[in-house]
């Protein structure tokens, strides 16, 4: 009899595996993935799949706790074997120990509790990911279902929960979950009700409304939105006791106090929890007496005014200065300018033009009293005047004809022009001019009496004004390089004989 036979020395190819899950706690796995026609499929050692037609293939794999290394390789009918491809895949069902030592603190604005688990043993777990908070007004012992308030990763063990309701008991727990997300359910919750030990923030934008014997405070609070405002303690002129309002009352009047006088006052924010804000400080003025004595001088386009001082000056903001062609009653709608000076000078006025001025006292409070006479004046025309000399000093002392300078001297010239002082020229003996063209009001040279021989010598001083007026001083000063040597008694003495 004769047999036939098929020699096959050919091994198939190796098996192409699907990508798989890991890490996993799920304790089976589906492998699959695709095999030469005629192979079969041996996983771990055992076949899993005997030779079949099929070219794709899958088996439920039972894995071991911990890193689990599978060979996959194919084997065809004759024996032969494919390379093995290996698979890893690791598989943990233990979740990390419970958060136990979780602890509270609720003092706070009111509406947050901190947590801390600082001491959890995170290294000994290994794996640890993150950890989950849980919050819930209700007592609760499971949170498979819940939904976390906040996420924080390891190496966190605090974490502040905002947006708490007040005065509400609260319950937190605290859950490890590790990097193949085993997690302890089961929790035994720690409860806390916010504390609020946060005074509320202070008023803000405080204005003070100031009459001759009365005031009225009124200001701002950002915590009107947030419903934790009882209200405000006005402390009034630095006494110990204060007068409460409500939180729906941002203002405070005070009457029957005396004119030009100042009243401290201190304003504070309370909550419900009875904490109070460390206050805002203000005075408040009533209105000052405005100046008397006002006087308008005629210039070339402005008129120089002047006024005394009003008292108490401490209380005094600035002055308004008012001008008008017409003489009014109402200050409204007049223009005016500010000063801190009893003198102003009132510039771009017209020549020729009849104006009229007040001047009013501006308080501190911002308080002022429109009710003041004017005064009219008349701005002539141009200006032909030169700058007006205020103060000539040489060496801090008044410059007077026949002083003797024995050394340097400084001379200073304070002047002042309706016009504008453009500069001022100094000249020795008709030489060469030293010209002084700051800012002013003071200017000076520095008198060199080195190249001078002792005797009379003429220092002029001429001063123009923007427009060109000049004015012109002239003095005689005697250089002595050596001071006179007294005369001695004894020399006297022989003068006297006859």
């Amino acid at each position: 009899a004769a047999f036939g036979f098929t020699y096959d020395h050919t091994a198939p190819a190796a098996p192409v595996v699907a990508p798989v899950t890991t890490p996993t706690s799920f304790a089976v796995q589906t492998l699959s993935g695709t095999k030469e026609s005629g192979s079969a499929i041996w996983i771990g050692g055992l076949e899993a799949i005997p030779c079949n037609g099929d070219t794709s293939w899958s088996f439920t794999y039972t894995l071991a706790q911990g890193t689990n290394t599978i060979e996959i390789f194919a084997r065809d009918a004759a024996g032969n074997q494919s390379g093995s491809v290996l698979v890893t895949i690791v598989y943990d069902d233990v979740a990390p120990l419970p958060v136990s030592n979780l602890t509270l603190d609720s003092a706070g604005d009111g509406t947050q509790v901190r947590l801390d688990w600082q001491g959890y043993n995170e290294s000994q777990q290994g794996d640890v990911q993150d950890y989950k908070i849980y919050v819930s007004p209700s007592l609760f012992t499971q949170v498979a279902g819940l939904e976390p308030a906040a996420t924080v990763p390891a190496g966190t063990f605090d974490y502040t929960v905002s947006g708490l309701q007040r005065d509400t008991l609260y319950y937190f727990a605290v859950v490890a979950t590790d990097v193949r997300g085993n997690v302890n359910t089961s929790v035994t919750p720690v409860q806390a009700t916010p504390q609020d030990i946060v005074a509320p923030p202070e008023i803000t934008d405080l204005q003070v409304d100031s009459q001759a014997d009365a005031v009225h405070l009124s200001w701002s609070h950002p915590m009107l939105v947030q419903g934790d405002l009882e209200g405000y303690r006005v402390y009034w002129n630095g006494a110990a006791e204060f007068e409460a309002l409500a939180a729906a009352q941002p203002d405070y009047s005070r009457s029957g106090l005396s004119f030009a006088t100042g009243y401290p006052v201190r304003i504070t924010a309370v909550d419900h929890d009875g904490n109070e804000s460390s206050g805002v400080d203000a005075t408040a003025v009533t209105w000052l007496p405005n100046p008397v004595g006002l006087t308008a001088e005629g210039l070339n386009s402005a008129a120089r005014l002047s006024w005394q001082p009003v008292e108490p000056a401490h209380y005094l903001q600035h002055y308004k200065v008012y001008y008008s062609t017409t003489f009014i009653d109402d200050l409204s709608g007049v223009d005016f300018v500010e000063t801190s000076s009893p003198t102003y000078d009132v510039v771009n006025l017209a020549n020729g033009q009849t104006y009229y001025f007040a001047v009013t006292s501006v308080n501190i409070s911002g308080g002022e009293n429109t009710e003041v006479a004017m005064v009219a004046s008349t701005v002539p025309g141009v200006d032909i005047d030169g700058p007006l000399y205020e103060s000539v000093q040489i060496n801090g002392a008044a410059l007077n004809d026949g002083l003797f300078v024995m050394q340097d001297s400084s001379v200073r010239v304070v002047a002042t022009d309706a016009s504008g002082v453009n500069r001022l020229e100094f000249l020795i003996d008709g030489g060469t001019a030293v010209i002084d063209s700051g800012q002013g009001p003071d200017y000076g040279f520095l008198l060199s009496i080195a190249t001078l021989v002792d005797g009379e010598h003429t220092l002029q001083i001429d001063g123009y004004d923007a427009l060109g007026n000049m004015t012109r001083l002239s003095v005689t000063l005697i250089v002595n390089h050596l001071p006179p040597v007294p005369c001695l008694q004894e020399c006297l003495t022989e003068t006297q004989q006859p």
